[in-house]
């Protein structure tokens, strides 16, 4: 889903379509993680912080394992694997600003992750063409 955002730029109006907020990404208040909402607000994921190393562990709503989140040894970015251990995304620091690219295995844009405005978290828009 997509969603038009309208905005004044002097006397210059400006059109844009972009792609509608598909989850959110909120602090964990009890504990070292984050945890993951989709668009009606339900909790999807949780993202908890590994004790030892430098990455994450993604676990469904029902607590199993489904992704784990390294930390790259090289730049500033992450390597997503499935439970199996196999490379699916790459999660890139965007060069300006405070958000990230997501990036399927074959380097397709897939989603953008951008720091709220207002309040602590993400949202993460989705940029596939459906």
């Amino acid at each position: 889903m997509r969603s038009v955002v309208v905005s004044v730029m002097g006397s210059l109006l400006v059109w844009a379509v972009v792609p509608a907020a598909a989850e959110t990404i909120e602090k964990n208040l009890f504990g070292d993680g984050y945890i993951v909402r989709d668009d009606a607000g339900r909790k999807v994921q949780t993202i908890e912080k590994n004790t030892f190393g430098n990455g994450y562990t993604v676990r469904d709503d029902a607590g199993r394992k489904v992704q784990t989140i390294e930390k790259n040894t090289f730049g500033n970015g992450y390597t997503v694997r499935d439970d199996a251990g196999r490379k699916v995304q790459t999660i890139e620091k965007d060069t300006f600003g405070d958000g990230f690219t997501v990036r399927d295995d074959a380097g397709r844009k897939v989603q953008t992750i951008e720091k709220k405005t207002f309040g602590e978290g993400y949202t993460v828009r989705d940029n596939r063409n459906r």
